[in-house]
């Protein structure tokens, strides 16, 4: 056996990441972390509303793994499991003419395959 035939193919060692992530029960995301919502439009039924996509948020908690609504809207009663998340999102920088408090917020339960991590630059 030659020694590249040892180690396991990059698509592999990610498949095997993401199965210990989702035996161990952890989300890519955790508590606190700042994400942005994709801002994807697919043909479909989608549960992520369209004026939070591209906004950016902030993890408040994690609910767990359920099967994806987006799958089982297509009777696929195989839906992979995905974590949904609650995220909080200032309402200020959602709405362009709101006018309320700097502290108002929203909190939106999403899927985590909609969101992506906010890299903090200082």
């Amino acid at each position: 056996m030659k020694l590249a035939e040892k180690w396991p193919k990059s698509k592999d060692v990610g498949t095997k990441i993401d199965n210990l992530r989702k035996k161990a029960n952890m989300s890519h995301f955790k508590i606190g972390s700042k994400v942005r919502v994709l801002a994807s439009y697919p043909p479909g039924h989608v549960r992520t509303p369209f004026f939070i996509r591209g906004k950016s948020g902030i993890v408040h908690d994690i609910l767990g793994m359920y099967r994806n609504p987006e799958t089982l809207a297509y009777g696929r009663v195989d839906a992979d499991k995905k974590y949904l998340l609650r995220v909080l999102f200032k309402q200020k920088n959602l709405w362009q003419s709101y006018n309320g408090s700097d502290h108002d917020s929203i909190i939106l339960d999403l899927y985590e395959h909609w969101l992506e991590s906010i890299e903090i630059h200082i």
